[in-house]
């Protein structure tokens, strides 16, 4: 069954996969490569800093931003990603990543 018994939904490893229904915050491996292959900056690089006016990790320090593993920082994308260095498909610097979904109630 998908449920324990009290009808809620299993806790999940989120070292291995996120979240759906939290757009994948919860998040903690170390899969560091987006879905279109570039591999992901360190959330402290100086072009992150430069692109979005701010350090990441101080804005959201208890969102696991640490090297440069995919993470989604106050759940504000999607679902996880991370900062490349090229632009993604968008256009943008954001690359998703291929972290499976583990919640069985999404």
């Amino acid at each position: 069954t998908l449920f324990d018994d009290g009808g809620k939904c299993p806790i999940s490893d989120n070292t291995q996969c996120g979240c759906e229904i939290h757009a994948q915050s919860d998040y903690r491996g170390t899969i560091n490569a987006s879905e279109e292959g570039p591999t992901c900056l360190p959330w402290d690089a100086e072009i992150i800093t430069e692109s979005f006016g701010n350090f990441l990790p101080e804005l959201f320090p208890s969102d696991g931003l640490i090297e440069n593993f995919c993470r989604n920082p106050g759940g504000l994308n999607p679902r996880a990603g991370c900062i490349a260095p090229v632009p993604s498909e968008r256009g943008d610097l954001i690359h998703y990543c291929d972290i499976p979904n583990c919640d069985p109630c999404s």
